[in-house]
């Protein structure tokens, strides 16, 4: 199968996920949403990632908690994104992946996230050895951990802990995790917030396309000089959520 080489970064589930539900608020928040990631880029937000693992005491699992810096997209194709919007929100924007190679994202690892699953235990008893390290301050112990930390921000479970309905397995994700080198490089940028705490900056020539929630909304994005002054003589591609099913 040829893998797609574009890349959705979707948002708004704090808005409005459902284009019937949308109103003058919401376009008006998903307007201010849009402007923010033109002029500013990518939001790394820390969502809570909660796994377990296989340990020899059933009753007790080991169990890996993390949050790391990051931005989301999906290799869904547009024309199958419906349910991925209903979680995600009604605003994408579309990258290469190469955009996303290059700031050593990646596929995430989607672990079984269950009881008996030893990729999940593995990780928790080499992520405790290395605190060991850290604490008897062992040369270098501290670089290794925050690689380590790195690896494990792409470790993602295909289901709810517990439940193997395997509900995550289909969003296809990847990631941009935080890393110093790429912070040094300026492809991630600090912002000296708690939040955001990183920013993905992007040009008009890294995006492929902008997927909105509707015609009115787009009518209002044609109207705002700061989409004008970002697209400059570089026309784009602003396609609705309704649009892009015709895919």
């Amino acid at each position: 199968m040829k893998r797609p080489r574009l890349l959705t970064h979707w948002t708004g589930k704090d808005i409005c996920t459902a284009r019937a539900d949308l109103n003058t608020q919401a376009r008006t928040q998903y307007l201010e949403r849009l402007m923010s990631l033109l002029e500013h880029g990518f939001w790394m937000t820390l969502p809570q990632e909660h796994l377990v693992g296989l340990a020899e005491d059933e009753t007790q699992p080991r169990r890996l908690s993390y949050q790391a810096p990051m931005t989301c997209f999906t290799e869904l194709r547009l024309s199958t994104a419906r349910m991925h919007q209903q979680r995600y929100g009604l605003l994408g924007v579309v990258v290469d992946r190469d955009f996303v190679l290059a700031r050593w994202g990646a596929p995430v690892h989607y672990v079984r996230s269950n009881r008996d699953d030893p990729l999940v235990a593995n990780a928790v008893m080499l992520m405790a050895w290395l605190q060991k390290q850290k604490e008897s301050k062992i040369e270098n112990a501290d670089t290794i951990m925050t690689n380590m930390n790195f690896l494990v921000g792409f470790m993602k479970g295909m289901s709810d802990t517990e439940h193997e309905d395997f509900r995550y397995l289909d969003e296809q994700e990847w990631r941009i995790v935080h890393s110093h080198a790429q912070e040094q490089r300026e492809r991630l940028l600090p912002t000296n917030k708690d939040m955001p705490k990183y920013l993905i900056p992007f040009v008009r020539e890294d995006v492929q396309m902008l997927v909105v929630p509707d015609a009115d909304f787009r009518s209002k994005v044609y109207e705002c000089e700061i989409f004008t002054d970002w697209v400059g003589n570089s026309p784009i591609p602003v396609l609705t959520t309704e649009e892009i099913e015709h895919f």
